[in-house]
């Protein structure tokens, strides 16, 4: 049958639309050697993300490459790289969280433009502690906390025109939560984000102050709205006995586990990436054996299908790794965990000589703060998905900047 064109791509329904372990295109390594045997324009897609990846395709022979995810994150991506501005890319981070559930319509993690029929933008309200209209005499904003919220309200706001936007980190480095995450095994595409904003940040013009922990006193004064990003902690009553916090684990990295025989992870049952995170971080320090243990039913319960998939793909052959659904870690003794069995109500003693708990995430205490308005964001107000605190960051700086903040103020 006569064809007007061969597009090539790889995999099928769990495997072709490839998460961010997958940092190059599986496509480019084969194209070389299918050029010669296709008469017909040649279209590659599958995991095309970046203007290098499509510069490297058309050079080994593609007439077009095809993308969808990196055009639901920037609809712009090729006029932005066609006129030099390459940088100013919103990168995908294949993720595959929104843009393949299409709950109820098609949403993307970074990309809060992106919004349901009817409305301007992705949903979303800060909370709102205190706005005195008659006091705020100009545009001097902090934003104070540099994780995803905090991030995407800076950057949105010098784009905005807002002439001095200020951003205390009290860490010495820009991402919170985000920046751990891109240090877990197989999940550096959170780095491609951060450097979007390290690059608009520099470019816009923020001030960016790192290792400065803003207090109610002298550091906030003379500001017109302050907004607070200070994001979540992970707690856990297994961390008082010994246990590992996972973003303690991530942040250190393999030195972590190395050397564990056995490792117990303790899940907060939601099946969320932090629990897996650690398995594929035991798995790289080479653990041998790992237990999971989750109040809920299943391992990786939450996660996209696809990468689900793709991650029991990765673990396969790796360690041996037992699952405990429905069971909960209890406390840390001498001869290992005690594990709780939900249904039936008895308790098992796991041995491991590592524990690493995926705790609570609560927001950390509220600044007082006396600028005529303040405004609270992302896992500050509650702990949530990096989806909810790009777009609540968003929607706090077009407030700011339209001077629109009209919202049920905190009781």
């Amino acid at each position: 049958m006569p064809s007007d064109y061969v597009n090539v791509t790889v995999g099928v329904r769990t495997t072709y639309v490839r998460g961010m372990a997958t940092e190059s295109p599986s496509v480019l390594d084969d194209l070389a050697r299918l050029r010669p045997l296709v008469t017909r324009p040649l279209v590659a897609s599958h995991a095309f993300r970046t203007a290098s990846a499509i510069g490297e395709a058309l050079a080994a022979g593609a007439d077009l490459v095809g993308m969808a995810r990196a055009l639901i994150a920037d609809p712009d991506l090729p006029r932005k790289v066609l006129t030099g501005r390459a940088a100013e890319v919103r990168p995908c981070v294949a993720c595959n969280e929104d843009c393949r559930t299409f709950d109820p319509v098609l949403l993307c993690v970074v990309n809060p433009d992106l919004a349901p029929p009817g409305e301007p933008r992705r949903p979303a309200a800060p909370l709102v502690r205190a706005w005195d209209q008659e006091r705020v005499t100009g545009q001097r904003v902090a934003v104070v906390g540099a994780g995803p919220a905090g991030l995407e309200c800076a950057l949105s706001l010098a784009r905005a025109g807002v002439a001095d936007v200020v951003l205390f980190e009290a860490a010495d480095r820009l991402g919170g939560q985000l920046a751990t995450a891109a240090l877990a095994p197989h999940r550096t595409g959170w780095a491609a984000l951060l450097g979007f904003y390290e690059r608009g940040l520099s470019a816009a013009g923020v001030d960016v102050r790192l290792g400065r922990t803003a207090g109610p006193g002298a550091e906030l004064e003379g500001f017109d709205a302050v907004v607070l990003a200070t994001g979540a902690v992970e707690t856990s009553p297994l961390l008082e006995t010994g246990a590992m916090a996972s973003s303690v684990a991530l942040a250190r990295g393999v030195p972590s586990l190395a050397g564990a025989a056995q490792v117990l992870v303790a899940d907060d049952g939601f099946g969320w990436w932090p629990g897996c995170d650690v398995v594929e971080l035991a798995v790289a320090a080479g653990v041998p054996r790992i237990t999971f243990v989750t109040p809920g039913t299943a391992f990786a319960g939450a996660i996209p299908p696809e990468s689900r998939v793709q991650l029991l793909e990765r673990l396969s052959g790796t360690c041996e790794l037992e699952i405990l659904p429905l069971c909960t870690a209890t406390g840390i003794g001498p001869e290992g965990v005690t594990v709780a069995h939900r249904i039936s109500g008895g308790t098992t003693t796991v041995p491991a000589d590592g524990v690493v708990v995926v705790g609570e995430r609560r927001p950390r205490s509220a600044l007082d703060c006396a600028a005529p308005l303040v405004l609270t964001v992302g896992d500050a107000v509650v702990p949530r998905l990096v989806a909810h605190a790009i777009a609540v960051g968003r929607e706090a700086a077009v407030r700011i900047a339209t001077g629109n903040c009209r919202a049920a103020r905190a009781a």
